[in-house]
């Protein structure tokens, strides 16, 4: 390790990139050829991005975990990505730097739905909102068992 490395421990930072439409940041460690970032943030006109992850430069290969959120306003309603409104979906990304797969996990935003559809259905309320939580979750638990009781004449 040359002596600037290891007083930086390799650390680079950028502070903001510019993009086409939008902006990122992220603070880079690179070591033994493995850039890792911790801390990557993207704002694009439609999308907020935030992620982790390492490109090892030798091997030519990327892991990254993203979770990329549709912020909520009217951006999102003139793209035709209301529904999807301050809904999160994770990314991850790997592979090799020349043939990288890109997998989006919508099997979170089907678990809301779904969640959702059943409040509505037991009566328990409708849509919650990411990062919303329960005041009474046990309450609701509760609430939700008895209905399901009935429901099912136990």
């Amino acid at each position: 390790m040359s002596p600037a490395d290891e007083a930086g421990a390799g650390i680079l930072e950028v502070d903001l990139l510019r993009f086409e439409r939008g902006d990122a940041s992220a603070r880079r460690a690179v070591v033994d050829g493995v850039m890792r970032s911790d801390d990557l943030q993207a704002s694009l006109p439609n999308l907020e991005v935030t992620g982790a992850g390492s490109v090892n430069l030798a091997k030519q290969s990327v892991d990254y975990r993203l979770v990329a959120t549709v912020p909520e306003g009217q951006a999102a309603k003139q793209a035709n990505l209301g529904r999807l409104a301050g809904k999160s979906v994770p990314i991850t990304i790997s592979g090799t730097l020349d043939d990288p797969s890109v997998k989006a996990d919508v099997s979170a935003l089907v678990k809301d739905k779904v969640q959702s559809l059943i409040r509505d259905q037991l009566g328990l309320g409708g849509d919650k909102k990411d990062g919303e939580q329960d005041a009474g979750q046990g309450d609701l638990k509760d609430q939700a068992q008895e209905k399901l009781k009935k429901l099912f004449g136990k």
